[in-house]
């Protein structure tokens, strides 16, 4: 990073500065028509570290680039949409879990409650019991 900052700030001041001879020699000046100067030339000079280099050359690395990124573009996308799609299903998942879950709970309370219910009932037919053996012995 500090490396392309550096790079990145060079360049910003040899935009700036237009008047220097790095800049004047890039632009052509040596040629004594102001014609000649705004003719594309073949070779361009790189500011950062004076090779030349042939424009065409430069525009196949840029499109070549141009063409990296958009296929590196579409595969963020892919996988973007992938983890999307992943993550819903993962939530899709634990709500489908949690509706289950629910309602087991239901249904446990359900039969807690007729437990409950059950054992009521015996013990008012234990009770009952326990009552008509006190009558019997009473009566006999």
């Amino acid at each position: 990073m500090n490396e392309l900052q550096s790079v990145i700030g060079f360049n910003e001041e040899m935009l700036d500065d237009a008047g220097s001879s790095a800049f004047a020699g890039l632009a052509g000046t040596e040629a004594e028509n102001v014609t000649d100067q705004l003719l594309d030339d073949d070779e361009v000079t790189c500011w950062t570290c004076g090779s030349e280099v042939d424009q065409e050359q430069i525009e196949s690395r840029i499109e070549t680039l141009q063409e990296r990124r958009e296929t590196m573009t579409e595969e963020i996308e892919t996988v973007e949409a992938e983890v999307e799609e992943l993550e819903s299903e993962d939530y899709s998942a634990v709500l489908d879990l949690h509706k289950e879950a629910n309602q087991l709970e239901y249904e446990l309370g359900k039969l807690e409650t007729d437990l409950e219910r059950v054992d009521s009932n015996v013990r008012e037919i234990e009770n009952r019991i326990a009552e008509q053996d006190e009558i019997e012995s009473r009566l006999d």
